[in-house]
């Protein structure tokens, strides 16, 4: 039988936890500096700034009460591990939906640069197909 090593395990979590907020903090000031440097911006560029900011501290919010579970409540359970939590799950839906939105900024900038059908079309169904297998691969 073999044995976890659960010090790596709860590290792990505690790191990409502190990580995550370091990035929320990188991430609030660009989105403090953007809206400060481009006042004359469209309202629907800032609202998906807005969006973004907004789907990200929520996914942090989310992972922080996952490891907070697990590093706190479910302290010296060992089984918890094996065990998913609301806020985890949850967490999966609101993270392609950040990455849907940033991907799909970035693809009508290219058709609005290159006009190029053919190029803006494969890139769209790519990040399409890349969320479905996501999903799949995450059980959503």
């Amino acid at each position: 039988m073999t044995s976890l090593n659960f010090e790596a395990t709860y590290g792990a979590l505690l790191v990409g936890v502190f990580v995550s907020i370091f990035l929320q903090g990188v991430g609030s000031l660009q989105a403090f500096v953007y809206y400060e440097t481009f006042p004359e911006d469209s309202w629907r560029l800032k609202a998906l700034v807005a969006y973004v900011w907004t789907l990200d501290l929520a996914h942090l919010l989310l992972i922080c009460q996952a490891v907070y579970h697990y590093l706190v409540r479910s302290w010296g359970n060992d089984a918890a591990l094996l065990e998913t939590t609301v806020p985890l799950d949850t967490h999966m839906i609101v993270l392609p939906l950040t990455i849907m939105g940033c991907q799909a900024f970035f693809v009508h900038r290219i058709w609005k640069f290159s006009q190029n059908a053919v190029l803006t079309g494969s890139l769209a169904v790519g990040c399409h197909l890349r969320h479905i297998r996501f999903d799949a691969v995450n059980g959503l």
